[in-house]
């Protein structure tokens, strides 16, 4: 008894097919894959944009409500002007970007340091010894350098 070959047109069960059928059906099996690989993709970048936008939303909100007592102060100044009522805005909005986690650069007497000091003039010894106008960080983050005058 010899073992019979399969031709290449004929499968293990009798059915004829060729190479190029075979081949045909992977190539759209892979491809329906890809498409739904594609699509999950698709999904998932939006349902993340939506996620970061909700997310911004949700900060812009709370920083918002955090200055609005300030902004109450400032209201209540414009219509009779006085001196504790400036002071309490200043530290009601110095509170609030506190509580979102910004910090005043505005120490003296310290070494200068260009990655957070702007000179308004050059010093001999390069040390800070009037801030001009206070630089703000976000965490890590410069948001503004300080302003500063250097002996």
């Amino acid at each position: 008894m010899s073992a019979r070959v399969p031709d290449d047109d004929v499968t293990e069960d009798g059915s004829d097919t060729s190479a190029d059928d075979v081949v045909s059906g992977d190539v759209t099996e892979l491809t329906e894959l890809l498409q739904r690989l594609q699509a999950d993709f698709d999904n998932y970048r939006k349902r993340t944009a939506a996620q970061n936008e909700i997310a911004t939303r949700q900060a812009t909100i709370k920083l918002t409500k955090s200055l609005l007592p300030a902004l109450d102060a400032l209201d209540a100044l414009v219509l009779a002007p006085d001196l504790e009522g400036a002071a309490l805005t200043q530290r009601l909005f110095a509170q609030a970007l506190a509580a979102a986690g910004v910090s005043r650069v505005e120490e003296i007497e310290v070494a200068f340091d260009p990655t957070i000091h702007e000179p308004v003039n050059a010093g001999a010894h390069n040390v800070v010894t009037a801030i001009w106008r206070p630089g703000y960080r976000l965490d890590d983050a410069l948001l503004r350098p300080a302003t500063v005058e250097l002996s």
